[in-house]
């Protein structure tokens, strides 16, 4: 089923229902379908519908359901009167509809104008709760104008009926820290609501006076117009036509130019919503999924499992910040409790739901104390990424219900303070970008500074961790750049790692922890060999070039030696625009220029840095790179490798951009326990 035609059928019939019944009401695509139609642009993949019916007049929420009952969207009416129960009593603002359209998870949230009208005016801090049945989330990711991201946790209520749990779902309308803004779930979603639709009370008016307020901001603490982009959920995701429509709209309220680097902002990280529990007529049991749900695992068990990608650690990051709310509204004990091995004790029901034994009965900061003591136990065994975002958030939470300051607590724990600040990523700098003599230099230069390589990099290496199972093996790096993965395998304890490359990148100013041999890899003499070689994010201009290669790892890999390297995936680059075209650096002077083209008869794409100075053309440097599928990457390889390739998906990045492959000689000792590992 094509996703995109689903979801433009299923917008059209919701417009056409309102047209036809004339309600004062707006439908609002920007939700889910705005993002989530840009994202999946491979014609196989399958998203979401996210939608959002705003009104003005409570009682029309009647008619909305009655509706939506007449359209193909199939919802869940088992609690409905329920929920607008508790609607009409003012305890909860948006109503969830959750079901399918066309067989595609689906979800309307219906929304009152008034809290639409409180968000646009930039109202900080305004909770905003709607209603989730059977599942319950605590984490959300908020993006902010200084280009940094703050991670929110939100503990959140819940009660039972019956035999189900329900739970009222918190979001914000923004944050405002140090003169930066992030901003909710909501918020975000009315801003991406620029596509038209059914507008009885005049949506695209409110969305563009929010836009003009956000601007006035942007004045006001002298934030360059550039980082409007940033304040999008998941921007990484829409193509530049879109980004250029959206700084168009932005830009007619007036443009803000700063080419100062704004410093580290020292933020309380991460924030925590909670909220007072006021429905008296429903019983609070917070752990009542243990009676529903299937058992699963310990918790230590879960992490070990799940940290090895960002992706999946978010999970272990939202089970902490559900169960914190859980035992928020259940620990009534006075018992101090006190366990070195608590992650094995804590048990894992459903997907991430966390249970401790007999949780009733005990403090809740002890409980809290004995989280952060296990985990700085268990420093060594987990992901660093995911200890820091660990102990900020039980810190965090400590903080608000022992009433101790951040400052207190991190000394008590031997906690560095500097965890709680909010690090900027480095940004274009015109001096760098001239200094750079080449394609290499400056394609080097933008994968340095961009936040989304970081991601793909912290990624890349969880993924390399889960098969380099000796920490004490010898790695190399083939063409390792300024030590992007080098570098960061130092930092997970791997002992002996060489990279090579003609170039030292110096004008990056990065240090290499590792062996660096600045050399040709192709004629330099090694007088060793490696158990563990890599070849990652190179741009290969022929299959020749890429055998070559593969014959030199073949002399350097030990008889045992794992060898992984990727290449670009030519059904993933056929399935996105030929053409595309970025502003990556303007000032006053000058702009750099990044466009691509992709001839999809030979496949080669075409990449080109274009420096203006002036409006004139300073310097352009290109490169051409081949991309490849899998059959002639397994026609290389057969004859020789026992081989595994996946794509990337997952595993380095958020797309199938790549092919992976995993090789080892195929006549190699043991090769016969490699081809049941794969």
């Amino acid at each position: 089923m094509d996703y995109k035609k689903t979801g433009e059928k299923f917008v059209n019939e919701i417009n056409e229902l309102f047209k036809e019944s004339n309600l004062k009401v707006s439908f609002v695509t920007g939700g889910g379908f705005a993002y989530d139609s840009l994202k999946y642009t491979e014609s196989n993949a399958v998203g979401d519908f996210d939608f959002m019916i705003i009104y003005e007049i409570k009682n029309d929420v009647y008619n909305i359901i009655d509706l939506l009952k007449k359209s193909q969207f199939k919802f869940n009416l088992e609690y409905i009167n329920m929920d607008l129960k508790l609607l009409m009593n003012d305890k909860i603002d948006i109503i969830r509809l959750t079901g399918t359209y066309c067989s595609i998870k689906s979800t309307i949230n219906i929304v009152p104008k008034r809290i639409i009208s409180e968000i646009i005016t930039l109202k900080s801090k305004r909770i905003i709760k709607k209603i989730a049945h059977g599942r319950n989330t605590s984490l959300f990711f908020a993006y902010g104008s200084n280009n940094s991201r703050i991670t929110v946790n939100f503990i959140s209520p819940s009660f039972v009926t019956e035999n189900e749990c329900h739970y009222i779902h918190l979001d914000f309308s923004n944050i405002i820290k140090n003169n930066n803004i992030y901003f909710g779930i909501l918020a975000d979603s009315i801003l991406k609501g620029f596509q038209q639709n059914y507008d009885r009370i005049n949506f695209a008016k409110l969305r563009l006076r929010f836009i003009k307020n956000i601007n006035n901001f942007f004045k006001r603490y002298n934030i360059p117009s550039e980082n409007y982009i940033n304040l999008f959920a998941n921007n990484r995701y829409f193509p530049q036509y879109i980004k250029n429509n959206l700084m168009k709209e932005f830009l007619q309220f007036g443009q803000v130019k700063n080419d100062k680097i704004m410093s580290l902002q020292l933020i309380n990280m991460p924030i925590i919503f909670t909220i007072p529990f006021d429905i008296d007529e429903y019983k609070i049991s917070p752990f009542y999924f243990i009676n529903t749900e299937s058992k699963n695992m310990n918790l230590k068990s879960y992490i070990l499992k799940m940290q090895c990608n960002e992706y999946d650690r978010q999970y272990i990051i939202d089970a902490i910040g559900k169960f914190l709310g859980y035992i928020k509204l259940s620990c009534v004990g006075k018992l101090l409790y006190f366990n070195d091995n608590l992650f094995e004790d804590i048990v894992v029901y459903g997907k991430n739901d966390l249970y401790l034994p007999n949780i009733e009965k005990y403090d809740i900061n002890s409980v809290v104390d004995c989280i952060i003591k296990n985990l700085i136990i268990n420093v060594n065994q987990l992901n660093f990424e995911l200890y820091i975002e660990l102990i900020k958030i039980c810190i965090q939470f400590l903080s608000i219900n022992s009433k101790e300051s951040i400052k207190t607590l991190s000394k008590k724990y031997n906690i560095d303070i500097n965890l709680f600040k909010t690090e900027l990523p480095p940004k274009w700098n015109i001096k760098t970008i001239k200094k750079c003599k080449n394609f290499n230099d400056l394609a080097t230069y933008h994968n340095y500074i961009s936040k989304v390589m970081r991601e793909y990099t912290d990624m890349e290496c969880s993924f390399f961790e889960s098969i380099f199972d000796n920490h004490s093996r010898k790695i190399l790096d083939v063409m390792c750049g300024y030590g992007r993965i080098a570098n960061k395998l130092k930092e997970k304890n791997y002992n002996y790692i060489t990279g090579i490359d003609n170039k030292d990148y110096s004008f990056l100013s990065v240090s290499k922890d590792f062996i660096f041999l600045k050399e040709d890899f192709f004629t330099y003499q090694f007088n060793e060999k490696f158990d563990y070689i890599l070849c990652m994010y190179n741009s290969f201009n022929s299959l020749e070039q890429l055998d070559s290669v593969l014959k030199k790892i073949d002399l350097l890999l030990s008889d045992d030696g794992v060898a992984i390297f990727d290449v670009f995936n030519k059904n993933w680059r056929k399935s996105i625009d030929l053409d595309s075209s970025m502003m990556l650096y303007e000032d006053s002077k000058y702009k750099l220029i990044i466009n691509r083209h992709y001839d999809n008869v030979k496949d080669i794409e075409e990449t080109n840095y274009i420096l203006y100075k002036n409006e004139k053309i300073m310097k352009k440097y290109n490169f051409k790179q081949v991309f490849f599928d899998k059959k002639q990457v397994e026609n290389l390889i057969k004859s020789h490798w026992d081989y595994e390739i996946i794509t990337s998906q997952n595993n380095s990045r958020n797309n199938n951009q790549k092919y992976i492959i995993k090789i080892r000689r195929k006549y190699g000792k043991n090769s016969s326990n490699w081809r049941k590992s794969l």
